[in-house]
């Protein structure tokens, strides 16, 4: 026996629980295009391919975690929630 939590239905199968077709994007795509593709298909990960074979995976904590922890812009978190529709901040009245 593993240490494995076992199902209590062993005949699932991967399968059941995925969606198709799978979202796929190639290895030579950009971040903003995959961040793209993920925002169109709803989809929270994305397969990476590279010459037509999955070779890995991107998800949505990837892009949280690593991709803009990397990102030195200085706009405030109030510039994005107005551009993307997200508040209605209003700079002019800030106490700052």
């Amino acid at each position: 026996m593993t240490g494995f939590p076992q199902s209590e239905h062993p005949k699932e199968k991967i399968g059941d629980f995925m969606t198709t077709p799978v979202v796929s994007i190639d290895v030579k795509a950009t971040i903003q295009e995959a961040a793209h593709m993920m925002d169109e298909e709803n989809a929270s990960a994305i397969l990476t391919t590279e010459n037509g074979n999955h070779v890995g995976i991107i998800t949505e904590r990837d892009f949280t975690r690593k991709v803009v922890g990397i990102i030195t812009v200085k706009n405030t978190f109030s510039y994005y929630m107005n551009l993307f529709g997200l508040g209605s901040y209003d700079p002019t009245t800030s106490e700052d």
